[in-house]
């Protein structure tokens, strides 16, 4: 049988205090330090991902197109297709540089092997196809469609709280999300995720709105390893929207007989550290607690809590992933850090049948009913198995490998490997409402204030602990609109905290119009790029592209001559601020030569950015970041959108690395989620040297 919409979803959260009004954004990812981190291991580096990536990888992606041609696409591969080809993927990592002989091992049509940088990767067909097959992406009508009616979902679940007793409370607040995924509309990892995520974060908002607590999340390469057990650390509840899967690739839909291991899915091994990737012996041979794929790192729960400081507050961990509780190895290790209650599915769960026990369950558990009595009453209402096979007898949905859900707690024992596809009698009596919050259910008004004549948005009233996104309004002449603050400032030469794009909102306020203009100088003044605060509606101009704004350590785009790669140090394309010439100073770079500036033009839909000393195009090439002397092909049109300041700059022509981003080693590259830490600074003239910045609402 094969599914479809399958979804592999995990439950897990992100922390970041919010008191007021405070914008709602992936904290920074990167290597953050583990404590303890002697016993962690060396952490695997962005070096270590590059040589397996352009080795063993590179092969296997060779041999995907071969096939994929035949298919008619690489978007069109099944999970049959990729498990056609895997005596040729066989040949592929034993005949690569980095292959430590003799350690294959083949589970199934699940590949598993030892590379010489320490990292153990695996080639899964299940997920090839889960990650590539793209031939239902959603059109941007459709995305517009699914994202208003996220942000219209209505909880209509009522219920009395009941007492606690033996599962006890959460002692947070904090709610926390891991989506590695899913951003937005125009930068998601995988586009599966685009039908539902959008209801995962509205659900995620209502919670901690009913909590009185904050919300915690991580979207992208910034759900990593370091974040997700810090989420854990932090959070009385947390939920995995993500992929996920176990060790074995078995025919006809059965991935749990012989898996020894289940695990979520990330988009980036970074705090992956060797301790995590040592051998262990399971009841069906060698198994890891982590593992690199193309694309993709698997990681188990053993793996999120060896990299926890302290104990969860007495949480629940919901994982709406795929095979979760085919195996012990998601919860055991996250039971034994602190959290109370595990819940997951024993086999491959519809998109839609998680997305309706995800609102039912967590709809129940925000009006307080205790967790079993919430699970319950969703599978009374949307039945004891995946909804999507509602049709199916018990023994049918056995015998086709349908989802159960399963939860581990201190109350519910897990049922043993093998015997998972059961109905389940659930005996959880935790409830959220332990760590003093309550369910208001409030509603609050945010009014937006600007100077006389410019037209003034219109106020917006959302349910508390809900987000909106903030508008953009003119600028009087001579003035810059940056976005909003909470209190009138007036000429002041310090820009206060500003707030733009998406924000979370927990009681009525005022929103001011904050403003730049520049006076005082000598002289008639002269050009310089100011950094953009909110995205504009037509992206056309002169710019300049930076990795950072620290001045200390910004590197500058630079133009190269003729069709030549970015990714290398030695290819010159990455300068630092300090090097080129320009100078910083009340938010403007000057200075600045042709060499740093693109000339961004408006293409059909999409945008070609333009070098202004050498005339190349910024393209792709491969999956590499190119300077491309002809603007005529696909590989130069690009997709620009903002987030809390960072630009994604999206290239149509790449599929599996379409963003550009920067490597640690210190080029600018194609990566294969969008970045953060990317920005744009846009050409505008100063008052001339000595000129100052003045910022006022």
């Amino acid at each position: 049988m094969r599914k479809q919409f399958k979804r592999l979803f995990a439950l897990l959260l992100v922390m970041a205090m919010v008191v007021g009004l405070m914008p709602v954004m992936a904290a920074a990812g990167g290597n953050a330090a583990i404590s303890g981190e002697a016993e962690m291991g060396r952490a695997y580096t962005e070096e270590d991902n590059a040589i397996l990536d352009n080795d063993v990888f590179a092969k296997i992606a060779e041999v995907e197109a071969g096939a994929a041609t035949r298919q008619g696409g690489i978007s069109r591969m099944t999970e049959s297709d990729y498990v056609r080809i895997v005596p040729q993927v066989v040949d592929a990592i034993k005949s690569s540089e980095t292959y430590v002989p003799g350690t294959l091992q083949q589970n199934g049509n699940f590949l598993v092997w030892m590379t010489t940088t320490g990292m153990p990767c695996c080639y899964d067909p299940r997920m090839e196809a889960e990650l590539h097959n793209t031939v239902n992406d959603p059109t941007p009508a459709e995305m517009a469609k699914i994202e208003a009616e996220a942000e219209a979902l209505l909880d209509v679940v009522v219920a009395a709280r009941e007492s606690e007793t033996r599962g006890g409370s959460a002692s947070s607040t904090k709610i926390g999300l891991i989506q590695p995924y899913w951003e937005s509309s125009s930068s998601y990892a995988d586009s599966s995720f685009t039908s539902y995520s959008p209801y995962y974060k509205t659900m995620w908002q209502n919670l901690y709105g009913a909590t009185g607590g904050t919300g915690m999340r991580y979207s992208m390469t910034n759900a990593n390893i370091t974040n997700i057990a810090k989420t854990i650390e932090e959070c009385g509840l947390v939920i995995f929207d993500s992929h996920g899967t176990t060790d074995y690739s078995g025919s006809n839909g059965d991935y749990t007989s012989r898996a020894n291991c289940s695990y979520l899915c990330l988009t980036t091994n970074s705090g992956i550290t060797t301790a995590d990737t040592q051998a262990k012996s399971g009841p069906y041979g060698t198994y890891y607690e982590c593992m690199k794929g193309s694309g993709y790192a698997y990681v188990s729960g053993t793996c999120i809590a060896n990299h926890m400081s302290k104990n969860a507050p007495h949480s629940l961990v919901y994982m709406g992933i795929c095979l979760g509780m085919a195996t012990d190895g998601m919860f055991k290790g996250l039971r034994q850090k602190g959290v109370e209650v595990v819940y997951g599915y024993s086999q491959s769960v519809s998109f839609v049948g998680e997305r309706q026990y995800m609102q039912s369950i967590l709809g129940y558990v925000k009006n307080g009913d205790n967790f079993g009595t919430a699970l319950n009453k969703a599978k009374n209402s949307l039945g004891k198995w995946d909804p999507a096979y509602s049709n199916y007898s018990q023994s049918q949905a056995v015998a086709n490998h349908v989802a159960f859900p399963i939860v581990v707690s201190s109350e519910d024992s897990y049922p043993g490997h093998g015997y998972v596809d059961a109905v389940q009698n659930v005996y959880s009596t935790w409830n959220l409402f332990g760590g003093g919050g309550s369910n208001p259910g409030t509603n609050v008004t945010v009014t937006f204030s600007v100077p006389s004549g410019i037209s003034a948005p219109a106020s917006q009233t959302v349910a508390s602990g809900s987000s909106i996104t903030l508008p953009t309004v003119g600028a009087p002449s001579g003035y810059t609109f940056l976005g909003w603050v909470t209190s009138p400032v007036n000429n002041t030469t310090t820009q206060p905290t500003t707030y733009t794009g998406t924000v979370t909102v927990n009681s009525s306020v005022t929103l001011y119009a904050l403003y730049s203009y520049t006076s005082g100088g000598s002289g008639s003044g002269g050009t310089a790029y100011q950094l953009l605060g909110s995205a504009p509606s037509n992206w056309a101009g002169s710019y300049i592209i930076t990795f950072g704004t620290s001045t200390s350590s910004l590197y500058v785009l630079k133009g190269l001559s003729g069709n030549k790669s970015y990714e290398s140090a030695s290819a010159g394309g990455a300068v630092l601020l300090a090097n080129t010439g320009m100078t910083y100073a009340d938010g403007y770079l000057t200075g600045a030569t042709n060499a740093y500036v693109f000339d961004i033009a408006a293409s059909s839909s999409k945008y070609t950015i333009k070098n202004k000393s050498t005339g190349t195009y910024l393209g792709s090439y491969n999956s590499y970041l190119y300077s491309r002397t002809s603007n005529s092909s696909s590989y130069c049109r690009w997709t620009l959108s903002m987030n809390n300041g960072n630009v994604t700059a999206a290239n149509s022509a790449s599929s599996r690395y379409p963003y550009l981003a920067f490597s640690s080693s210190n080029y600018f590259m194609m990566g294969s989620s969008a970045p953060t830490g990317l920005y744009f600074w846009k050409q505008t003239t100063t008052g001339g040297s000595g000129s100052t910045t003045y910022y006022t609402t």
